[in-house]
């Protein structure tokens, strides 16, 4: 139905911005490195 494929977009969403997240966080590990994660 539409719901089910909104739910996908949605986790496809959330999966994306956690990776983009992740890999930023990751980059930027030596610059912030004491600065804490934002949850």
């Amino acid at each position: 139905m539409n719901t089910d494929r909104r739910r996908v977009l949605l986790w496809t969403w959330v999966l994306l911005v956690v990776l983009v997240l992740a890999v930023t966080s990751y980059h930027t590990d030596d610059i912030t490195n004491t600065a804490p994660a934002m949850s």
